[in-house]
C-alpha cells in the first residue's frame, strides 16, 4: 500500500521520467540542461542570489507565492525561507509549479517560470526569455557533444 504522502512524488517522478533522457524525445532537450540553464539565466548559478528588491531567492530566483503553489502541488510542507537556497530543492519547485500550471514543454516551463500562472496569456512578454534560456541549452547541448 502507497502511503498518500508518498503519492504526489511518485507521481512527479513517473511524469518526469521520459524527459531526462534526451533521446526519448526527439524535440525535447533534456531536462537537466532546461533546469541548468534557467538556473544560470535567473541567478548565474548563486544560490543565495537576492533579485526583484528582496522578492526573488535563491538560485532560481523563486517567491514566497512560487514556492507555495509548487509545494501546495506537490504535497510537501517546505520551509521556504530555509531551503529557497537549495538548488535541488529550487528545482523541484520549479518543475511542480509548471506542472501545476499546464507546462509541459521546455519552452512552457520557462514562459510560465518567468510570468506565473497566467502565462499563456503573456506568452508575448516571456520571449527574451525563452531565447535567453534556449540559447544557453544550446549552448550546452553544443559543449557535450564536444567530448
Amino acid at each position: 500500500m502507497i502511503s498518500y504522502q508518498l503519492l504526489p512524488w511518485l507521481l512527479a517522478i513517473l511524469a518526469l521520467l521520459p524527459l531526462t533522457c534526451g533521446p526519448c524525445l526527439a524535440e525535447e532537450p533534456s531536462l537537466r540542461t532546461f533546469l541548468n540553464a534557467a538556473r544560470y539565466c535567473e541567478s548565474g548559478n548563486d544560490n543565495r542570489a537576492v533579485g526583484d528588491g528582496g522578492v526573488s531567492r535563491g538560485p532560481l530566483q523563486c517567491g514566497r507565492a512560487a514556492w507555495q503553489d509548487g509545494c501546495e502541488y506537490a504535497g510537501v510542507s517546505w520551509d521556504y525561507d530555509r531551503l529557497v537556497w537549495n538548488p535541488t530543492r529550487s528545482r523541484w519547485v520549479l518543475l511542480w509549479y509548471a506542472m501545476r500550471y499546464g507546462a509541459r514543454t521546455c519552452e512552457e516551463r520557462a514562459r510560465c517560470w518567468n510570468s506565473g500562472p497566467k502565462w499563456r496569456k503573456k506568452f508575448h512578454l516571456t520571449n527574451a526569455y525563452w531565447r535567453r534560456i534556449e540559447r544557453r541549452m544550446k549552448g550546452a547541448n553544443h559543449d557535450s557533444q564536444r567530448t
